[in-house]
């Protein structure tokens, strides 16, 4: 179990009104986070020693949305909620040394999401927004090393060649800032 705060994050969303306090959007996103200090313990046939580790995960969520306008939004200020359901998948993300982690296998996520945001327009074409989204993706997957064997330090190390189990799951709360372009 390996905690990694500090996810960066890109995504693009269209949207298309409804109705008038309705509208619907496809979220497409890149989630990275890896933490390099991490520590690995590999051993070797002159004992073993600890390496600092690239550890972490890389997303790539699709998201289906609706939204409702509140009334209370005004000509500059929009404010709005939204939930709706999301794919996700991604792979894993270690390496040391002259090796990494190989994905084998991984099981598609899924999940719901709820969000809440605002828009600011800049212009009738052009607004900034602020956006609170909480999620819950998580996925399953299989990996191997890249090598059986790996030089740190000059020493060689030997690897397991087996498979083996690993889990994402981002839980919690992320904050977006980022612009709108209205085209209708």
């Amino acid at each position: 179990f390996i905690p990694i705060d500090e996810i960066n994050s890109y995504s693009a969303e269209l949207r298309i009104g409804i109705t008038e306090n309705f509208a619907i959007g496809l979220n497409g996103e890149y989630m990275n986070a890896a933490v390099i200090n991490s520590r690995f313990v590999v051993g070797g046939p002159n004992g073993s020693t600890q390496v600092s580790v690239k550890d972490g995960f890389e997303v790539y969520p699709v998201e289906l949305s609706a939204y409702y306008i509140m009334p209370f939004s005004t000509e500059k200020f929009y404010f709005y909620i939204g939930g709706g359901v999301g794919l996700y998948y991604g792979k894993h993300i270690r390496n040391f040394g002259d090796a990494d982690v190989t994905t084998i296998q991984q099981d598609l996520g899924y999940g719901i999401q709820v969000s809440t945001g605002m828009d600011y327009l800049v212009t009738d074409f052009f607004s900034v927004r602020g956006e609170l989204k909480f999620r819950d993706p998580q996925f399953d997957m299989q990996s191997k090393y890249s090598k059986t064997e790996v030089i740190i330090n000059g020493q060689t190390y030997q690897l397991t060649n087996d498979i083996f189990e690993s889990k994402v799951n981002i839980n919690g709360i992320t904050f977006g800032l980022g612009v709108a372009f209205h085209f209708l």
